[in-house]
């Protein structure tokens, strides 16, 4: 692995310090269960790997993405296995970033960005020149970090559909949710909230509801039980399974088997 350093320094202004700005090349191994004392923007500018926030799922990360990590963060990154990335990253401290995290300007529901093209901004992280006083190196990256995240994001592929796929095909597992959210690379917390945000409703009601319309269908062509069918599809005892069908359908089970079978 080779490294390249751009810019290091040891003093600080009164809004904070630029640290380090490096390359590193042909990078191989993992960073596992690492915990930094400031901030780092990782920029991957060649490969493919995944990164994984607080302890949460893993994130795809593609050519061109940068990730965020923040002080007192458990965090794990690095390229796909038997593969190798070029990274460029900047450590960075101080009040005035505090000040950021706390006015909500990191986006943290976002983990990665993209940074395009590549030759603008490895010019950009170039520019911030080693001879400057600490003060003025701190308000050039306060000006990077906003262009950075303001700049235009690649298209994400729809995780929407492969989300309903899979939980109506682990409708009946009780940690479907988790489930899907490792499949797609999020964390659970992000998926539930992203998930209620575009169908209006939690990945865990959403598959309730499938269960509840899967129980209507078997109710009109088998001969199960209420309470077996209930067990089978995992509610935790009839009653409650009543109540949530009644609740969807406007009838309770029994009345529905009924009603629809005179």
């Amino acid at each position: 692995m080779g490294a390249e350093l751009f810019l290091h320094n040891s003093q600080s202004s009164a809004l904070g310090q630029l640290i380090t700005i490096a390359c590193l090349t042909d990078k191989t191994e993992r960073v596992s269960g690492r915990v930094l004392d400031c901030y780092a923007l990782v920029w991957v500018t060649q490969g493919r790997g995944r990164v994984s926030l607080g302890g949460g799922g893993w994130h795809p990360v593609e050519t061109l993405d940068a990730f965020l990590l923040q002080p007192g963060q458990d965090h794990a990154y690095g390229p796909l296995p038997g593969q190798r990335w070029n990274e460029l990253y900047v450590l960075f401290t101080g009040e005035v970033f505090e000040l950021w995290r706390g006015q909500g300007l990191f986006d943290l529901e976002r983990p990665c960005i993209r940074l395009a093209p590549e030759a603008d901004w490895m010019q950009r992280f170039r520019g911030i020149h080693p001879d400057w006083t600490p003060l003025e190196q701190v308000c050039a990256w306060q000006q990077l970090l906003a262009r950075a995240y303001r700049a235009p994001q690649r298209v994400e592929e729809d995780w929407l559909q492969p989300a309903q796929n899979l939980l109506a095909r682990w409708r009946k597992e009780s940690d479907a949710e988790q489930r899907v959210a490792r499949e797609l690379g999020m964390s659970y917390q992000s998926f539930r909230k992203q998930f209620r945000k575009r169908v209006g409703q939690p990945p865990g009601k959403f598959r309730r509801q499938l269960l509840l319309e899967e129980a209507a269908r078997r109710l009109l062509t088998e001969s199960i039980s209420i309470k077996a069918l209930a067990e089978e599809l995992g509610f935790c005892d009839e009653y409650y399974f009543t109540r949530r069908f009644t609740e969807q359908h406007g009838i309770a089970p029994v009345a529905y088997r009924k009603r629809l079978q005179c």
